[in-house]
């Protein structure tokens, strides 16, 4: 008799998160997170619907949205500034209304069944949380980020492409 579930497709574990403020390919360990990385995503739908029959006749994807949460353990500038607009210049990070959104990249690396490595490559990514941290005896100072996830077009498939995810 066969097990009914395969133990070696359970992950249990953290992984590592890599941000490329400039939006390419070169990424930096943020370093810890505190209780891991988290994926969501949601679609809205229009139900297409006739006065003649009681039930949705067909389902319209209207919209769809990705985001990336965690919570940063490292306080450091260049970990505000992945959660803030603005520049760092030596030791200083002036946070300030630079116009249009910065987009950045993210990647997170982590286990995958089989004793494989899991990577989530996000091209494109804006910050949309409020970046809040604070210092309060006897915790450690987070930095709360949250990112949406921007699609790009792939011309030779025809269509929008959020991230992907490779095992290898």
């Amino acid at each position: 008799m066969t097990a009914p579930v395969n133990k070696e497709n359970i992950i249990v574990g953290a992984g590592t998160l890599a941000c490329d403020p400039a939006g390419g390919t070169n990424y930096s360990n943020v370093g810890g997170t505190d209780d891991g990385v988290e994926f969501a995503s949601s679609k809205d739908f229009h139900d297409v619907q006739a006065a003649e029959a009681p039930v949705t006749l067909k389902k319209e994807l209207t919209n769809m949205t990705g985001t990336i949460s965690t919570s940063l353990l490292e306080a450091t500038l260049d970990n505000l500034l992945i959660s803030w607009e603005g520049e760092i210049s030596g030791d200083t990070l002036t946070v300030a209304t630079v116009g249009n959104v910065s987009e950045q990249s993210l990647q997170f690396t982590g286990e995958a069944p089989a004793g494989a490595t899991r990577t989530y490559t996000f091209p494109k990514v804006v910050s949309i949380g409020e970046g809040g941290h604070q210092y309060t005896k006897g915790s450690n100072t987070l930095i709360e980020v949250e990112f949406e996830v921007l699609p790009e077009w792939n011309d030779t498939e025809s269509r929008w492409e959020f991230f992907t995810i490779v095992d290898a």
